[in-house]
């Protein structure tokens, strides 16, 4: 698998992850675990253009960051 860089940020009322890599990543996913996390079905990373995933959760942003996976 490619190196997928990530970023989880805070945003309004939720949370967004950005996902980026050199290369073509197909059916890539990210999951919390088992924390109750909304957040997108499979995607595509096109090289170089991040992708932006919106997520709503009542974690806080350290459980997320420390449950996030990528997997592809």
């Amino acid at each position: 698998m490619s190196k997928i860089e990530t970023a989880l940020r805070k945003t309004g009322g939720g949370y967004t992850v950005t996902l980026q890599s050199p290369k073509l990543v197909r059916s890539v996913y990210i999951s919390f675990g088992d924390l109750d996390v909304e957040s997108s079905d499979y995607f595509d990373l096109l090289p170089g253009e991040p992708a932006a995933v919106t997520l709503r959760s009542v974690a806080t942003i350290d459980q997320l960051r420390g449950a996030l996976k990528v997997m592809s």
